[in-house]
């Protein structure tokens, strides 16, 4: 894949969009914004990023995926297509991670711009890492790994009882496609179309050497990913600046590619990918995100749910009573509530 012909920050392709005068204020949109996600989901995680990054206030409702609350009828109302993140805007759902970004950059001013305009340079070199990032089978490699634990080098980080339940709701999902399609005539084709997905990527899922063959993809995706962060180095003179794909600023494609290095490291196969021998820039990158405040703020909320997920498996194999659980839901909740304000 060809590299950028030119690193953005001292020709006209680096200047920042105009802000439309139609836009309104971050400060102005409280309470204006739903976001219907998950924590732990990668998509997810990519809009909650570029809501931290502009500082854009939004009312959370979590969508339990363990649950399968994507399925509901109440959700099918919002997304029909059943997927998180769907951000509510009003009368208007916006769906998919990065059209919910690209919505976002449009609609709210901010002095943070994360999707430069396409009529620069740098506009379309986002656009292009964005669309290779996003042909990246998240979804396979994640439940590959989880389906195949060998494959993963130092272990998957996710709480044994939610890989446990994750595969349990995988192999059950056709079925409960079917069993939902009965039960609620009004999605029924909804349902039949996603219990024939689920049985063509389960099919994928299972096969080990397809698993493989994704990770094997991975690489090339990352040699590109190295090569542009090392063009970024060569072009400062300043080696304490925080660099990312296209110099000193922050954008979409950023937030693609930490969301992954993230799920990488989750997965346990991140030292399979960079390491102080393997792609060096890609691993000082990683450490660099980490010490993000957008990024921080999010590993929090994660850390928390994972605590939470953790607590509500050992409620789930003990005898407490039922008003012990209720009320230690209460306290999760509470300090999951403390963690986010």
């Amino acid at each position: 894949m060809s590299r950028p012909s030119s690193r953005p920050g001292s020709t006209p392709s680096s200047r920042r969009a105009s802000i439309s005068p139609c836009k309104v204020t971050a400060a102005s949109m409280k309470n204006r914004f739903m976001l219907y996600f998950h924590p732990l989901s990668f998509y997810s995680q990519k809009v909650v990023l570029a809501l931290y990054e502009k500082e854009i206030p939004f009312k959370r409702h979590y969508v339990n995926l363990l649950a399968g609350q994507q399925n509901e009828p109440w959700f099918l109302e919002i997304n029909p297509k059943g997927k998180i993140p769907a951000l509510k805007d009003g009368d208007k759902v916006i769906v998919e991670s990065d059209n919910i970004i690209d919505y976002l950059e449009s609609t709210v001013q901010s002095v943070v711009t994360l999707v430069p305009d396409e009529s620069f340079e740098v506009g379309q070199e986002v656009s292009r890492i964005r669309k290779l990032l996003n042909c990246v089978k998240v979804e396979i490699i994640t439940y590959g790994i989880i389906m195949h634990e060998e494959l993963s080098i130092t272990g998957c980080k996710l709480p044994f009882y939610v890989q446990k339940t994750m595969k349990e709701n995988y192999g059950a999902r056709l079925g409960t496609m079917l069993k939902l399609a009965e039960k609620n005539p009004s999605f029924r084709d909804t349902y039949l179309s996603k219990s024939q997905q689920t049985a063509q990527r389960f099919e994928q899922i299972m096969d080990i050497e397809q698993v493989m063959q994704e990770l094997e993809d991975l690489e090339d995706v990352l040699d590109e990913m190295e090569t542009l962060i090392m063009s970024s180095s060569e072009g400062s003179s300043d080696y304490d600046q925080e660099l990312w794909l296209f110099g000193s600023r922050f954008t979409a494609a950023d937030i693609s590619l930490i969301a992954l290095l993230n799920r990488l490291v989750m997965l346990g196969i991140d030292s399979r990918y960079f390491s102080e021998d393997r792609r060096p820039y890609l691993l000082k990158y990683q450490k660099q995100q980490l010490e993000r405040a957008s990024v921080c703020r999010l590993l929090k909320e994660i850390e928390t749910i994972r605590k939470t997920m953790y607590w509500q498996s050992i409620l789930k194999s003990s005898s407490f009573s039922r008003w012990a659980t209720i009320g230690l839901g209460i306290g999760l909740g509470y300090l999951l509530y403390k963690h986010i304000n």
